[in-house]
């Protein structure tokens, strides 16, 4: 049985060195699955890690993988969207023409349901989630892969993280 000196962050090495030696044909679930856990250690630690999302999401924009759909988000909105997005399971994949194998990964955030979050009505509600540009699919922030630049995706956010 082996040591975690760190369990979180040991996962996160873990996690990338099981997708490194893995040989299997579920490629694309297994960098779903790292990206997942990777993702959502970083954002509900990142006050801890001192994580800026700067080291990840202008690799998102400079690919053209995000789609604000004409909002303005920050950094951190982005990050957050995504994380939404495996949280909420906001996952799509579309095959080659032969469905063969999978060539692209869409995932995407929505609003929230424009309801009160108190509990008690407001007299003048503030309560209420803030709502977005949406596409005609209901999607406020998508990002859409191909398997390449999920790969390359997965490489830095589990790089931004582990202790090698």
């Amino acid at each position: 049985m082996s040591t975690y000196y760190d369990f979180s962050r040991c996962a996160i090495c873990r996690s990338k060195e099981n997708l490194k030696n893995y040989r299997g044909k579920f490629e694309v679930t297994m960098l779903l699955n790292t990206l997942y856990l990777s993702l959502m250690f970083i954002l509900e630690k990142r006050q801890m890690l001192n994580f800026k999302t700067t080291k990840v999401i202008p690799f998102l924009k400079d690919n053209n993988i995000v789609d604000t759909h004409n909002n303005r988000f920050s950094n951190d909105d982005i990050a957050r969207y995504l994380r939404n997005a495996l949280a909420h399971f906001n996952i799509d994949v579309a095959p080659d023409p032969y469905k063969k194998r999978i060539e692209q990964i869409k995932l995407w955030g929505q609003n929230e349901p424009n309801k009160p979050r108190c509990k008690e009505p407001c007299i003048q509600p503030r309560c209420l989630p803030d709502q977005h540009n949406a596409n005609a699919q209901g999607e406020i922030c998508s990002f859409t892969f191909s398997v390449e630049q999920l790969r390359k995706f997965v490489d830095l956010v589990t790089d931004a993280v582990s202790i090698d």
